[in-house]
C-alpha cells in the first residue's frame, strides 16, 4: 500500500509537471530579464522558508520528546510541500505524509496529530500578526475589499476552532473524549459497510484523550515553545524578503506597507483555497491587492507571476527529491 502511495504521488507529480510546464519554461525565461543577485536572494529566502519550517517541526518534536533527526524532518518538510502542490487540500493533504511518518515509527496517532495541530497554531499565529498589520494598511487606503474580509473571518473561524480545543482541554477535558466517542458511534455503520472494517470506539477515546493531554502539556509549559515560534516568525519573515527582492529583481521597490498588504491578501487565499497551493486563485488577487495600491499593472503582474513561480516550484521540484528519500529509506536521516 505505501508504494502504490508513493507511485500515485509520483503520477500525480509528473502530471503537474506536464500541465504546468509550459509556465515553468516561461518562468525560467523571466527570470533571465531580471537582476540575477536578488533572483539568488530570492531563491534563499526561499530556501530559509523551507528550512525554519522543519525547525519549527523539529522545536516541537524536541518539545513533545520525540527523536528525530533535523535533516530527516527536512526532506518530510520537502515530501509534505510536494504533496501539498499537487494534491486539494495543500498543507493540510501533505501534513498526512509525516503524521504517516510519525505513525509507523511508534509514535501514537494522538500525538502525531497534536505535533501538527500546535505546528499549525503557530503558522497560522505568525501569519495573522502580518495579516492585521496587511489589512490594516488596505483599510487605512481604502482599498480593503469585501473578499478580503470574507477570507479574513474564514482564518479566524479556523483560529478560532483551534482555540476552542485549547479552551475545552483545559476547562472540560471530558468533552472531546465524549464527542470521540459519539462521532465513532455515528461512523461505525459506514465504515463497516463501505470499508469492511470494524471502527473501535475505545481506540477513538483514546485518541481524544491523547490530543488533550498533549494540549494541556503545550498550555502548562509555553516556555519549552520559544524556539517554535522564532521559527515561525521567520516563516513569514522569508516569504516576505522572498517578494519583496523580487521587485527589486525588476527595479520596482516596494513600500513596507504595500508589500506587507499584498502580501497578507496572497497567502490567506493559500491558506483557505480549494486548489492545491492557492495556484489559480492567488495570483489575480494579489495582483489587484497590489495594483489598487498603486503598483503599476504590469510590474504587479510580473512580481506576482515570479513569486508564485519560485514559491511553487521550488518545493515542487526539491519536494521530489524529499519523496525519493522517503522512498530509498527509512532511517539514517
Amino acid at each position: 500500500m505505501r508504494l502504490l502511495i508513493i507511485a500515485l504521488l509520483i503520477l500525480l507529480g509528473s502530471l503537474f509537471g506536464i500541465m504546468h510546464f509550459a509556465e515553468g519554461a516561461r518562468l525560467l525565461a523571466t527570470l533571465q530579464a531580471g537582476i540575477w543577485y536578488w533572483i539568488v536572494i530570492a531563491v534563499v529566502a526561499q530556501v530559509m522558508v523551507i528550512v525554519n519550517r522543519a525547525g519549527l517541526y523539529h522545536a516541537l518534536y524536541r518539545f513533545f520528546e520525540v527523536p528525530e533527526r533535523f535533516k530527516r524532518l527536512f526532506n518530510l518538510v520537502l515530501a509534505t510541500a510536494f504533496v501539498g502542490i499537487i494534491a486539494p487540500g495543500g498543507m493540510f493533504t501533505g501534513t498526512a505524509v509525516i503524521i504517516h511518518d510519525a505513525v509507523r515509527k511508534g509514535i501514537t496517532f494522538a500525538r502525531a496529530i497534536a505535533i501538527n495541530f500546535v505546528y499549525f497554531m503557530f503558522c497560522y499565529s505568525a501569519f495573522s500578526l502580518v495579516l492585521v498589520v496587511g489589512l490594516a494598511y488596505l483599510l487605512r487606503c481604502g482599498n480593503l475589499a469585501v473578499y478580503n474580509i470574507i477570507a479574513a473571518l474564514l482564518l479566524l473561524a479556523l483560529v478560532g476552532g483551534q482555540v476552542g480545543l485549547i479552551i475545552l482541554a483545559l476547562h472540560r477535558p471530558e468533552i472531546p473524549p465524549r464527542i470521540a466517542m459519539c462521532i465513532a458511534r455515528w461512523l461505525q455503520p459506514l465504515v463497516k459497510r463501505f470499508f469492511k472494517k470494524e471502527l473501535s470506539v475505545k481506540k477513538a477515546v483514546a485518541f481524544a484523550k491523547g490530543l488533550v493531554e498533549s494540549v494541556r502539556l503545550v498550555v502548562q509549559h509555553p516556555g519549552g515553545l520559544s524556539r517554535a515560534v522564532v521559527h515561525a516568525l521567520c516563516v513569514e519573515l522569508f516569504n516576505i524578503i522572498t517578494l519583496w527582492t523580487i521587485f527589486q529583481a525588476f527595479h520596482y521597490t516596494l513600500p513596507l506597507g504595500k508589500l506587507i498588504a499584498g502580501y497578507s491578501v496572497g497567502i490567506i487565499f493559500v491558506i483557505i483555497s480549494i486548489t492545491p497551493s492557492g495556484i489559480g486563485v492567488v495570483e489575480p488577487l494579489m495582483t489587484a491587492a497590489f495594483t489598487s495600491l498603486g503598483v503599476p499593472l504590469e510590474t504587479a503582474a510580473l512580481g506576482i507571476f515570479v513569486y508564485r513561480g519560485i514559491s511553487v516550484w521550488l518545493p515542487f521540484l526539491s519536494g521530489g527529491i524529499g519523496i525519493r528519500f522517503i522512498r530509498k529509506g527509512q532511517s539514517g536521516y
